[in-house]
C-alpha cells in the first residue's frame, strides 16, 4: 500500500495549563509541521487567568 501517511498538522483547543504543555510536548517531538493553539478567552491561562476584584471590608 505504500508508505505510512504523516499527520501533518494539529489543534489543540485550549491555552490553559494543559494545552501549553500539550503544545511545547509536541513541538519538541518535532512531528508536526504546524500546530495551532486556539483559545477563547483574550489571553492564556484557562484556570489560572484571574481578574481582580474590590473587595470591601465590613465595618
Amino acid at each position: 500500500m505504500g508508505g505510512e501517511r504523516k499527520i501533518k498538522s494539529v489543534a489543540i483547543i485550549g491555552a490553559g495549563a494543559a494545552g501549553a504543555v500539550t503544545a511545547a510536548a509536541f513541538k519538541a517531538e518535532n512531528y508536526f509541521e504546524r500546530i495551532q493553539v486556539f483559545e477563547r478567552r483574550e489571553s492564556a491561562g484557562g484556570t489560572w487567568y484571574s481578574v481582580l476584584i474590590q473587595v470591601r471590608e465590613s465595618q
